[in-house]
């Protein structure tokens, strides 16, 4: 999932930045659509457009409507997330992901759990991501799917950094009592 290969430099984070912009409005174009009532709409300036675009909606969404609006909304979500991830905006990678968390339907999804894990990973929140693993962990049990490859290599690097927090404390305390 996140083995992508940034080996091109600029050009790279330049096809990343340009999706996140797509994602954003996607995101922004689809909660004209999403009732101010839920708690995926997004931030406050997504809030206010919903909220001014209610009453100028031409026509009501049926139930299949709405539902698939949601699910085109996840998806931009969870690739923002993705994509948040890989330009180092592991704090919005993070935010992209809960929101995905918090959809109903969504409270499991597997990908953005991921995405949140290796983006509080990367922010230094080890236990948030540990939960993240663990909950995949138990999804995998239950519904007797194999586990995403992802999931043990995010755990050894886990382990690895909790040991290097380790040693330079060691070290830190060692330079302190010398």
């Amino acid at each position: 999932m996140l083995r992508w290969n940034l080996g091109g430099g600029k050009k790279d984070s330049k096809k990343l930045r340009e999706a996140s912009f797509s994602y954003k409005k996607g995101c922004l174009l689809l909660t004209e659509y999403i009732p101010d009532t839920n708690e995926s709409a997004g931030s406050s300036l997504q809030d206010m457009l919903v909220k001014r675009q209610a009453g100028a909606r031409r026509h009501p969404l049926s139930e299949e409507q709405f539902a698939e609006i949601m699910e085109l909304y996840v998806a931009l979500q969870k690739n923002l997330a993705l994509v948040n991830y890989l330009l180092g905006r592991h704090a919005e990678g993070v935010k992209c992901a809960t929101t995905v968390l918090s959809i109903s339907g969504h409270e499991n999804d597997d990908k953005a759990l991921l995405r949140r894990a290796h983006c509080n990973h990367c922010l230094g929140d080890l236990r948030a991501a540990e939960t993240d693993l663990n909950t995949l962990e138990r999804l995998s049990k239950d519904g007797n799917v194999p586990i995403d490859s992802a999931v043990p290599d995010l755990r050894r690097q886990i382990a690895k950094t909790r040991q290097q927090a380790l040693e330079k404390e060691r070290k830190m305390c060692a330079k302190m009592f010398a």
